[in-house]
């Protein structure tokens, strides 16, 4: 008895950003690309836009860190700062983007609404806010970015927010639920974005507490609904995301390049 062998002849077509592209450990979804990568930072552009994505790999040597502009000895009450200052005159850093909310004392001043620490004892801000019961707001409607580090590496979490987590030793600062629709955040409304989310460099591994992966989603038109599947694309559960200030505080500056508004603020992300 003969086997009769059929052949097939694949013609294989390639796409732009058919499978993402890669950096800092992982592929982008489809329709980004690459504008950036130093130091286990990576800038990613979504094409046709100003939304950029931002990952920094912690496991292998990135840094978050909080930077302020204080007022005297008040740990509280921060001055607006400009933020070519941020960038050209304290800091060397690959990526800086807004961050806190914030709430105005006077034209100079400002005061972060929600809770922002460093490690130990070293309170930012307890946040006045949160002190007043939050406008009405519950603890649901909070999340904290928590950050582990040590000499050689950091890792990050997002969990729901307790009024406990001041007391944590670990770096930490409080934002919003990303689904949040409270009126001030204007859900529904095309406005600038700044989004965080956490994940493993393998997202189909089991869930851990402390991940490896932090990304930055600013935008400077988006809904809250949009954000959340910006970075549902990325691979970022709605769990692991957090909410931060947007309209004209969604800033970023890396290289050279911007998403730069005339507001000044009073606190931005930086990494390197």
């Amino acid at each position: 008895m003969k086997t009769k062998y059929l052949s097939l002849t694949v013609s294989l077509m390639f796409f732009p950003y058919a499978h993402g592209v890669q950096g800092c450990g992982i592929h982008s979804p489809n329709g980004y690309v690459k504008d950036f990568e130093k130091n286990n930072v990576c800038a990613f552009r979504k094409v046709n836009s100003r939304t950029r994505v931002f990952v920094a790999n912690l496991k292998s040597g990135a840094r978050v860190n909080f930077s302020v502009e204080k007022v005297g000895n008040s740990k509280e009450r921060l001055k607006n700062g400009k933020y070519d200052f941020f960038y050209k005159r304290k800091y060397i850093n690959d990526f800086m983007g807004g961050g806190q909310f914030f709430s105005m004392d006077n034209s100079a001043k400002a005061f972060l609404s929600f809770p922002i620490k460093y490690y130990g004892n070293n309170v930012i801000s307890e946040g006045p806010d949160m002190r007043l019961n939050g406008g009405g707001r519950t603890e649901w409607d909070f999340r904290t970015l928590i950050f582990y580090e040590n000499y050689r590496f950091s890792m990050a979490n997002v969990k729901p927010y307790k009024v406990s987590d001041i007391n944590l030793r670990e770096k930490l600062i409080v934002g919003l639920r990303p689904d949040y629709n409270g009126p001030e955040v204007r859900a529904n409304s095309s406005i600038g974005r700044t989004y965080v989310g956490v994940r493993n460099t393998n997202y189909t591994s089991p869930s851990s507490f402390q991940k490896e992966i932090i990304l930055f989603a600013v935008s400077d038109s988006a809904t809250t609904g949009q954000m959340i599947n910006l970075l549902n694309d990325w691979n970022v559960s709605k769990e692991n995301m957090i909410m931060f200030d947007g309209s004209a505080s969604s800033q970023y500056k890396f290289s050279n390049t911007s998403l730069d508004f005339s507001r000044r603020i009073p606190m931005v992300f930086t990494i390197n």
